[in-house]
């Protein structure tokens, strides 16, 4: 028995330096990217650092983030472990998932990547996953702190998909009177076609944390198809939004979204400001639809 526990104590020390030093290193990219936004900076340090968190980007930073979350949302859970070392391992590696959306997030909001209709779905997958518990991401809600990291996840996940869905642009190029085609949206008819056929697949009855989604789709589809040139994109038409706002009502997702509003778990985060920030375009597209 004296044994085992200096085993069991030895594992648990080995896997919380592992991750400390995994936190780290995405703590500090993280931090690296919120000082280059800072505009209190000098403007010589601020270029300088700009540079960097540009650079690493460019070099495929995003890419990297993406494949850490799938893996960590799609790795098999060890059944055989001892309760207190999968614990810390499940706690653990959810504050590595939300690092990772942190980054991906600043990265969406600050325009240092832009997300094409690859990542979107590759993400929307993703979602899927940790809401209808198709994956092994459930399984890491073994404590409170873990239920704690794993819904701010579930949050961020909702927020970088606002975000991406690019609401502002939207609603300009409707102002503008500017056609999908010729605007400023990311996404084209047949990258929205096959946004679609993601989204469709949710069953909003066995997975109603996907209502909001739902609803943010949309008010999304309302919007492009609300654009000039109708002619260009008549297969949008045939998509029926409608049929998602009633998905989406009978998931009670206003209340969802209501609840996020007024739940303080993203206070905890350095990126709680921005992720406040990217609420209004939705909530005007909101009121709009």
């Amino acid at each position: 028995l004296f044994v085992d526990g200096v085993v069991q104590g030895f594992l648990q020390e080995l896997v919380l330096q592992y991750y400390t030093e995994r936190q780290c290193l995405l703590k500090c990219v993280r931090q690296m990217v919120i000082l280059a936004l800072n505009v209190e900076l000098a403007e010589k340090d601020e270029k300088a650092i700009w540079h960097e968190v540009v650079k690493l980007f460019s070099d495929g930073l995003e890419g990297k983030l993406i494949s850490i979350l799938d893996r960590h949302l799609t790795s098999a859970y060890p059944e055989d472990m001892a309760v207190d070392l999968s614990i810390l391992w499940a706690e653990e590696m959810l504050i590595e998932v939300n690092l990772v959306l942190d980054l991906l997030f600043l990265a969406y909001y600050e325009s240092l990547s832009t997300c094409s209709a690859a990542k979107w779905k590759e993400l929307c997958l993703l979602y899927k996953g940790m809401t209808a518990g198709s994956s092994n991401f459930t399984k890491l809600e073994v404590s409170a702190e873990a239920c704690k990291y794993s819904y701010r996840a579930k949050i961020q996940m909702l927020l970088i998909f606002m975000e991406t869905l690019d609401f502002d642009s939207l609603l300009q190029m409707i102002h503008d009177e500017i056609p999908l085609r010729g605007g400023s949206s990311v996404f084209s008819s047949s990258d929205i076609l096959e946004m679609d056929s993601v989204i469709s697949s949710f069953d909003i009855f066995e997975n109603q944390e996907a209502g909001l989604l739902i609803l943010a789709w949309a008010v999304f589809l309302c919007l492009a198809v609300s654009l000039p040139g109708k002619e260009e994109h008549n297969e949008l038409m045939e998509i029926d939004h409608v049929g998602y706002v009633r998905q989406a009502f009978e998931a009670a997702s206003l209340s969802l979204f209501l609840e996020i509003l007024r739940s303080d778990v993203l206070k905890d985060s350095d990126v709680s400001l921005y992720s406040v920030v990217a609420l209004p375009a939705y909530c005007v597209s909101l009121i709009v639809f």
